[in-house]
């Protein structure tokens, strides 16, 4: 297997606070080829859960907004002397008065929120995110210390390969090259999946969401860049659970539906 490691010169830099980027396979499996390493700046690890309260619109505040507001905030009792002395029973008229001022005096203050009606319910977690700053800067040689690692970087962040023509043109092309019908209906490569250990984890397979880095920056006169800051955004092939996490912390890839 390849071990062929892309990076700038870190001599004195504790390994530990750098970063290792490498090509894996599909489930998360270390594959023959170079490795990235750099020290990581800016980083995070982004777990999203989604929970959500389902019951939120079951109060009496979602049925009668607008009464449940004059209640709670005392507005309905201002009503009450507008009923007295108005039709000819006025002193049913007045009970009615007395009762509407009572009501809004209880009700003050008070809410339809319960603990039951509060209650959030999990209903599902999205692929983590690590967004990291990379850096590479040139000690001797920036060809190989600087432009060799972000060009790798970038071949994994594109396609392996883009078919030229249109499904229809390439399926037919495929079919006559005698390629057989997966690669005339899917013509195309995906990008290269990737794995990620840094700070005692390991984190495959991963994908690569986007990559960035500065056009004007410090060279050489010969044009090549000399200090480079890399940011990618690495994202889970799929959402985590805890056995997963364990893994990670055992350099285990993830656990996938087909591994």
């Amino acid at each position: 297997m390849t071990t062929d490691v892309l990076s700038s010169k870190w001599t004195g830099l504790n390994p530990a606070l750098l970063a290792a980027i490498f090509p894996v396979s599909a489930k998360g499996v270390a594959e023959p080829g170079p490795s990235v390493v750099a020290p990581p700046t800016e980083g995070n690890l982004e777990l999203t859960a989604n929970w959500q309260s389902p019951f939120e619109q079951t109060g009496a505040e979602s049925k009668l907004p607008a009464l449940t507001a004059m209640a709670q905030t005392g507005v309905l009792g201002s009503y009450a002397p507008l009923l007295t002395g108005i039709g000819s029973d006025s002193g049913l008229l007045a009970k009615l008065a007395q009762e509407l001022t009572n009501f809004s005096q209880e009700a003050q203050g008070r809410s339809g929120m319960t603990k039951l009606n509060s209650t959030q319910v999990f209903t599902g977690a999205a692929p983590i995110k690590i967004p990291l700053t990379l850096h590479f800067r040139a000690f001797d040689n920036p060809a190989a210390e600087v432009q060799a690692p972000i060009d790798q970087l970038a071949q994994w962040t594109l396609a392996r390969q883009l078919a030229a023509n249109g499904s229809l043109v390439s399926a037919i092309q495929a079919l006559r090259d005698g390629k057989g019908f997966l690669k005339a209906l899917l013509p195309s490569e995906a990008p290269q999946m990737v794995g990620l250990r840094y700070g005692g984890y390991t984190f495959a397979p991963l994908v690569i969401e986007s990559m960035s880095h500065p056009l004007t920056l410090p060279r050489s006169s010969a044009g090549e860049a000399l200090h480079v800051a890399v940011q990618i955004m690495l994202a889970s092939l799929s959402a985590l659970d805890r056995n997963d996490w364990v893994r990670a912390r055992n350099g285990q890839p993830t656990q996938l539906f087909n591994n």
